[in-house]
C-alpha cells in the first residue's frame, strides 16, 4: 500500500513537471507570437503614416535593419539603431527596435535566448534605385520579393515585401558569443533539409535557410513527424530535425492599399489646405492616360486627373494680371504710393507697391488677381516665415509681414475663370514704418534660375510624391458648386455621392486610389476611365461613386476629401 502511494505520488509529481514546462513553452509562445505581432504592427504603422522624427519619409523607404557589423559606431553590434542593406537586392539584420521606438527591456547585443526579432526587406521596399515606386510595383516590381516557403519547401508566397523572424535559443550547432566577436546570421537563424521520403508536395532533399541571404525564407514547426524505423505503423519526433525560428512576413498586396491609403490622404491634405487657402476645390484635369497626361486642370472640368503639376513640373504658373491690382487704407495717412512689376527671370514673379509716406497707424488693403490658381494645387501665401512671399520693407530691409505689421491676412477667393482674387491686409506698427509692401509668387522656387524676388521655398508636395509618381495614381472629383465660382451649396447642382464604406452624398470632392490595372483592364485607352477604375467610379457621369471591399475585380480606394 505504501509503495503504491509512493508511485501515484511520484506519477503525480511527473505529470504536474510535464504540465508546467508545457503550459511555460505555451505562454514562451504566444508571447513570441505576441512580440512579432507588435513589431509586424509598427512596420506596418510606419508604412501607412510615413513620419520619422517629425520627416515624411517616402512609403518605400523603410527604415533598414540593424546589421551584423557597424563600422561606423564602432566593434561589429546588434544596438538596435538602424544601419543599412547588404545590397540592392539583400537586406537582412536584426529587427532595428531602436529607431522604430519600440521597447524590448535593452536586450543584450548576442541575444542567447532569442528574444530579439530579425529582419528582412524586399530591395523594392529599401528605395535604392532612381524607379519610381507606386502602384505599378504590384505586376512590375524593379528587384525580386521574398519568398516564404514552407516545411516541405512548398511556396507559401513569393510576393512578400517585410518579414520578420524570431530566433529562439540557440540549436546544438549556434553559438552566441558576445561583442565583439559576435556570431552572424547563422548562429540565430536555422535552416530545414525536406526529407528524402517527405509526402508530396514537398521538394525532397533541398535544403532552405534563413540566414543565406538569397531572399528565400522557410517557416517551419517546433518538431517534425516521421515514420518510425522499428514500426511503419507509428510515428516518431525526428531526431535530425532542428528549427526554432518563427516567422511572419508582410506580402506587397497586403502592403500597397495601406501605402496607397496614405498617399490618398497626403492629396487630401493638399486639397484640403488648398480649399483653405483659395476658398475653393480646384478643377479636374480632363481624364486621359494618366501616363502622359500634362495634368493641369481644365477650366469648368469637374472629374478626371488630380490637377497635380505643381508636384512635378511647372509648364502652368500663376501669373499677376497686372491691371487688376488696387490700393486703400483706413486710419493714418499714406501718399505717394506706386504700383511696381518686377519680373525677375520669370514672369510677373514679383510686384510692389513703394514709395510709400506713412503718417500714423493706417490698415492697409491691397488686392490684386492671380490667373492660374484653379488649373493645379497652388499652397498659400506665407506672410509669418522668414521666407514669406508677402514681406515689408522697413529701414531698408524686407521682413515678413506679419512680422511688423499687426492684424495680417491674405485671402483668396477663386473665380469661375480658375484666377483668384488676392487680399492682404494688415496695420501698420507704430516703430516700424513700412516704404514697400511686396508680393512674389506662391509657386515654389526654381533652383536653377533663382532670383531675389523668389524666396527659396519648397514645394508643399512631400518630394516623393513627384519621385514615385504618385500623381499619375490619382482619380478626383469635385463638385461643381465647390468648384472655381461656385457657391458652396449642393442645391444649385448636386453633390457627389458614395456607395459602399462610409459613403453617403453630399460629398464635396473625392479621390479614388487607381491601384494597379487589373486583368480586365490590361488594353490601356488613354481616354478610357473604365481601363483604370472600377464599379460605380467606371461611370463618373453620374456622379455616384463606389468604395468597396479590394478583390480580384476591384482594388479603387476611395478617399472622402470633404465631407
Amino acid at each position: 500500500m505504501v509503495m503504491m502511494v509512493i508511485l501515484i505520488l511520484g506519477s503525480a509529481t511527473l505529470l504536474v513537471s510535464s504540465l508546467s514546462r508545457i503550459s511555460t513553452q505555451i505562454e514562451k509562445n504566444a508571447n513570441d507570437i505576441n512580440l512579432l505581432a507588435q513589431a509586424k504592427d509598427i512596420v506596418l504603422g510606419y508604412a501607412a503614416g510615413g513620419t520619422d522624427v517629425g520627416v515624411m519619409f517616402s512609403p518605400d523607404r523603410l527604415i533598414t535593419p540593424t546589421e551584423v557589423t557597424d563600422s561606423v559606431s564602432g566593434p561589429p553590434n546588434y544596438d538596435g539603431d538602424r544601419d543599412g542593406c547588404q545590397s540592392n537586392d539583400t537586406c537582412l539584420g536584426r529587427f532595428p527596435w531602436k529607431s522604430f521606438k519600440m521597447s524590448l527591456g535593452a536586450p543584450s547585443d548576442h541575444d542567447p535566448t532569442g528574444v530579439m526579432p530579425w529582419y528582412a526587406l524586399s530591395g523594392n521596399m529599401n528605395a535604392p534605385d532612381a524607379i519610381p515606386f507606386n502602384s505599378d510595383i504590384l505586376t512590375t516590381p524593379f528587384h525580386p520579393w521574398l519568398t516564404v516557403r514552407d516545411m516541405n519547401g512548398n511556396i507559401i508566397s513569393s510576393r512578400v515585401a517585410i518579414i520578420l523572424l524570431l530566433p529562439g535559443p540557440p540549436l546544438a550547432n549556434q553559438s552566441r558569443t558576445q561583442s565583439p566577436n559576435l556570431g552572424g546570421p547563422n548562429q540565430y537563424l536555422d535552416r530545414i533539409t525536406v526529407p528524402t521520403n517527405c509526402s508530396s508536395p514537398c521538394t525532397p532533399g533541398v535544403t532552405y535557410q534563413n540566414d543565406d541571404l538569397d531572399n528565400d525564407f522557410i517557416m517551419g514547426d517546433a518538431q517534425r513527424w516521421i515514420v518510425d524505423p522499428s514500426d511503419s505503423t507509428k510515428q516518431i519526433s525526428d531526431p535530425t530535425y532542428q528549427f526554432n525560428d518563427k516567422l511572419i512576413y508582410i506580402t506587397i498586396d497586403e502592403l500597397m492599399p495601406l501605402i496607397e491609403k496614405r498617399v490618398g490622404n497626403q492629396a487630401r491634405a493638399m486639397l484640403k489646405q488648398y480649399y483653405a487657402a483659395w476658398g475653393g476645390y480646384p478643377f479636374a484635369t480632363t481624364f486621359s492616360n494618366p501616363a502622359t497626361s500634362s495634368l493641369i486642370g481644365s477650366s469648368n472640368t469637374y472629374r478626371g486627373l488630380l490637377p497635380s503639376a505643381s508636384a512635378f513640373n511647372f509648364s502652368v504658373f500663376p501669373v499677376w494680371r497686372s491691371s487688376s491690382f488696387s490700393f486703400s487704407f483706413t486710419g493714418g495717412t499714406v501718399s505717394n504710393q506706386a504700383l511696381a512689376m518686377k519680373s525677375g527671370t520669370k514672369t510677373n514673379s514679383s510686384w510692389r507697391y513703394e514709395n510709400m509716406s506713412i503718417s500714423g497707424t493706417p490698415t492697409i488693403t491691397i488686392r490684386g488677381t492671380l490667373d492660374n490658381i484653379g488649373f493645379g494645387l497652388w499652397p498659400p501665401y506665407d506672410y509669418t516665415t522668414t521666407q514669406a512671399q508677402v514681406t515689408a520693407r522697413v529701414g531698408g530691409v524686407y521682413k515678413p509681414a506679419a512680422s511688423v505689421m499687426d492684424n495680417v491676412s491674405v485671402t483668396g477667393v477663386l473665380q469661375s475663370d480658375g484666377s483668384a482674387i488676392v487680399t492682404f491686409k494688415g496695420t501698420v506698427r507704430s516703430g516700424n514704418i513700412p516704404d514697400r509692401i511686396r508680393f512674389t509668387d506662391v509657386r515654389p522656387c526654381d533652383n536653377s534660375a533663382s532670383t531675389t524676388y523668389c524666396p527659396n521655398t519648397s514645394t508643399t508636395w512631400p518630394s516623393w510624391f513627384g519621385d514615385n509618381e504618385w500623381y499619375r495614381m490619382m482619380y478626383y472629383a469635385v463638385s461643381q458648386q465647390y468648384a472655381p465660382g461656385g457657391n458652396h451649396t449642393c442645391t444649385t447642382s448636386p453633390c457627389l455621392t458614395v456607395n459602399g464604406q462610409g459613403g453617403g452624398g453630399s460629398k464635396k470632392a473625392i479621390i479614388a486610389t487607381m491601384s494597379n490595372r487589373l486583368t480586365s483592364q490590361s488594353a490601356l485607352s488613354s481616354g478610357n476611365v473604365a481601363k483604370y477604375l472600377e464599379g460605380e467610379n467606371a461611370t463618373p457621369s453620374d456622379l455616384i461613386y463606389e468604395n468597396n471591399t479590394r478583390s480580384a475585380t476591384f482594388n479603387d480606394q476611395v478617399i472622402f476629401v470633404e465631407p
